[in-house]
């Protein structure tokens, strides 16, 4: 579980440099990404289910990359598309791609079932969290025209 974290911590790390973030900017999106992974593997034992925990670590990620945002003065986005790269399921995707090529449509439609259930959880954990975090910020940092 440790190997998994921080190699999610590095990865994503490296995904943030590819945005043209400082070292600053990439340790946290690399702490983005290793909270999220450490959080889907918590909560995927406590439920037995995918769908939920990709939807808690999508909520975590976000609410940690709004927070993080925030401190950093930075963009949250700068931090939730190199936090998101460990949670997308890139082998569910090319399992997907390879049996329909092979002509193995059950195991396909199998695997982009699975694919198409991770992407609703953690777009539905990110709406939930970006919802409640755009409605708890303060009136001072509204846009005033």
């Amino acid at each position: 579980m440790i190997i998994q974290v921080v190699t999610s911590f590095f990865i994503s790390m490296c995904f943030g440099g590819a945005f043209q973030l400082r070292l600053k900017g990439m340790l946290v999106a690399g702490l983005a990404g290793g909270l999220s992974w450490l959080a889907f593997l918590i909560v995927k034992p406590l439920f037995g289910s995918d769908f939920v925990a990709y939807f808690f670590a999508s909520c975590v990620l976000n609410v940690f990359s709004e927070i993080a945002a925030r401190v950093a003065k930075m963009p949250a986005i700068s931090f939730i598309v190199p936090g998101l790269v460990p949670l997308v399921p890139g082998w569910a995707l090319y399992s997907t791609m390879y049996d329909f090529v092979q002509g193995d449509t059950q195991a396909a439609w199998s695997s982009a079932i699975f694919s198409f259930s991770t992407a609703i959880s953690i777009s539905l954990g990110f709406v939930l969290t970006l919802g409640v975090t755009r409605l708890r910020r303060p009136k001072w940092m509204s846009l005033k025209r």
